[in-house]
């Protein structure tokens, strides 16, 4: 077969859709049909047939495609262009299929598994699965007869799922989308018409013209007293005339916020490939009631060379009791970020990039390895379900680790080479626990040079775009294509504990002292912090400059060790005096503190 056909087939989701990574219990319902039919099958195959164990189209192949290729290789659906529904088409396309899952092109899974936790939602087929398409191609495409034939899967229920229809649909106006130029993002505000609290224990955003919608985030807020959408859309007017921010002039709350980090809390985050999302068993997600809440969608389209309109919804399934646990969605996971190794100041000047609290530095023109850190610590256990990376063009992997407060660390997800069009929210296989005094790392690294196949494509389909390398890609409060972001979202639920149980309710602290290596080679341990003061609560995990000047020159008698350094490059600190920010863990007459936070004061430590 033709090289350029098993291109075509491994570049297909590039071009058009994720469908295949849709977040839906339909590919377990498939699976399970997978099963039963090859079970049956092997009860009604002829003894002939079962002595030659050779895999035919009808019996073992078609139930394969149908859970790992049709919800996008089929006629409507995303890679319509290249269906393998039928024998014809599916015998046409053979090697290419062969080749594409042996080499792990297909189906599109851009996680390292061998370094990441296992997630639920895998589409990759398994070795034994890859063996009876060579099978079936090495016998020679046998078609089989229709008894061997898999039961087809049940009707497809609401937008594509195998669900019945939601409680609530929610219906966004038109918005129609030019041929050209750069749109900033929209904002609908829908009213909550309703007088109780509900938990949400699935949903589904649906784009009404996915090839406009870049990416969406929706949460719920609270409009102040006698104040509505029309008032709000007209101040965004004024703030933007005058060169403000959106929200300068009024600005609406949060309806829920995550009590460990003080961050908003999200209800989705629609981006590429996103489709249904069922909540774990336990959990759910909360929508409040209330006289002025509102459903707020925060849309970012971008024009594609023709005008077009959109006109999205989002699906709710309530859950009929109350959960467990509540989860929360937050870009959470970058309280501290550090931009090329260096601290950034939440009080420096400058526009806060869109989900943090700090002014993150340009990429420079040509930079091919420009990287970010995030860090969040945990006072309290943590329960992770999903993370759900986002950035643009430029972004080239993803990593996030978790150092726990025994100063091991565990890889929970690994991106190496991320897929701007490949945007998911990865699902845990088994929750994650992180105990209080644990804290969550995320690396990101960029790409700004002439290498970057995705700059060269925007480049060639929007010349008017600022994306050459040749330019600075800078990360703003409402990011366009060209434009850059570091959201890391987390998925999470706070443990609920005791008020009393002091292990589960460590204190966030700040530390003056001299910092200090025992010479050990890996610089995640083996430092500590010597002649330091007596530890001071902390309000915020990031150190501002204000914090800096140092009032506490004299000689400490406390000593801690410290874990998790290594984002800070501590060896180029080494015997500086330093402020400390971190979560403290009882260590029996002494302390460790798993750092969030660590700024140079200036001066030599005391002998």
């Amino acid at each position: 077969m033709p090289d350029s056909q098993v291109r075509a087939l491994t570049r297909a989701p590039f071009r058009l859709g994720y469908g295949v990574l849709a977040r839906s219990y339909s590919i377990a319902l498939w699976i399970a049909v997978a099963a039963q039919a090859s079970t049956a099958a092997a009860a009604t195959t002829s003894p002939a047939r079962a002595a030659s164990a050779e895999p035919t189209f009808v019996g073992q192949v078609a139930p394969l495609l149908r859970t790992h290729c049709l919800m996008c290789h089929r006629a409507g659906s995303s890679e319509g262009a290249l269906p393998l529904a039928t024998y014809e088409q599916a015998s046409a396309h053979a090697e290419q299929v062969l080749r594409a899952v042996e080499s792990g092109a297909m189906p599109p899974w851009p996680i390292d598994a061998l370094h990441s936790a296992p997630m639920r939602d895998d589409p990759r087929l398994s070795a034994t699965e890859i063996d009876v398409l060579r099978a079936w191609l090495s016998a020679g495409l046998p078609r089989g007869t229709r008894r061997e034939a898999a039961p087809e899967p049940p009707p497809v229920g609401w937008a594509g799922t195998q669900h019945p229809p939601p409680d609530d649909i929610i219906s966004l106006p038109t918005f129609s989308i030019p041929a050209q130029g750069e749109l900033p993002y929209q904002q609908i505000l829908i009213k909550v018409n309703f007088k109780e609290d509900r938990w949400i224990a699935a949903l589904q955003v649906l784009p009404g013209n996915p090839a406009v919608v870049h990416h969406m985030g929706i949460a719920e807020l609270r409009l102040p007293a006698g104040v509505g959408p029309q008032q709000i859309r007209d101040l965004a007017h004024v703030a933007a005339k005058l060169g403000l921010p959106p929200d300068a002039l009024i600005q609406a709350q949060p309806a829920i916020i995550d009590t460990l980090s003080g961050g908003y809390d999200m209800l989705a985050a629609y981006t590429p490939g996103e489709a249904y999302e069922s909540l774990p068993s336990g959990t759910g997600k909360l929508l409040k009631a209330g006289e002025n809440n509102y459903v707020n969608f925060n849309i970012h389209y971008t024009t594609i060379g023709q005008a077009t309109s959109d006109q999205s919804r989002l699906a709710l399934w309530y859950s009929r009791t109350p959960p467990k646990r509540q989860v929360y969605r937050t870009p959470s996971a970058g309280r501290t970020i550090l931009a090329e190794g260096h601290e950034l100041y939440p009080d420096d000047p400058g526009s806060k990039a869109e989900g943090t609290d700090v002014a993150i530095p340009p990429i420079p023109p040509y930079a091919s390895d420009y990287e970010l850190v995030g860090i969040t610590g945990y006072e309290r256990p943590v329960t992770l379900y999903s993370f759900q990376p986002h950035a643009h063009l430029r972004a080239k992997d993803f990593r996030y680790d978790l150092i726990y407060p025994d100063g091991r660390t565990r890889t929970l997800l690994s991106i190496p080479k991320y897929e701007y069009h490949r945007q998911l929210d990865y699902y845990f296989a088994t929750a994650v626990e992180a105990p209080a005094g644990s804290k969550l790392v995320v690396t990101a690294h960029y790409d700004n040079s002439p290498a970057n196949q995705h700059l060269r494509e925007f480049s060639s389909i929007n010349p008017t775009a600022r994306c050459g390398p040749d330019k600075y890609a800078f990360f703003r409060p409402q990011n366009q294509t060209w434009d850059e972001m570091f959201s890391p979202i987390v998925q999470f639920a706070i443990d609920d504990v005791q008020a009393t149980d002091e292990s589960a309710h460590l204190p966030l602290v700040a530390v003056r002292g001299c910092l200090v290596s025992d010479g050990s080679l890996d610089a995640s341990h083996g430092w500590e912090l010597v002649h330091a003061s007596r530890p001071q609560r902390a309000l915020t995990q990031t150190i501002t400059r204000a914090e800096l000047p140092d009032t506490t020159r004299t000689r400490g008698t406390q000593r801690y060790s410290l874990i998790g350094l290594e984002p800070f490059r501590p060896a180029a600190l080494k015997g500086a005096r330093v402020l400390v920010k971190g979560v403290k863990i009882p260590q029996g007459d002494s302390a460790r503190i798993n750092v969030t936070a660590l700024q140079e004061l200036g001066g030599e430590c005391d002998k």
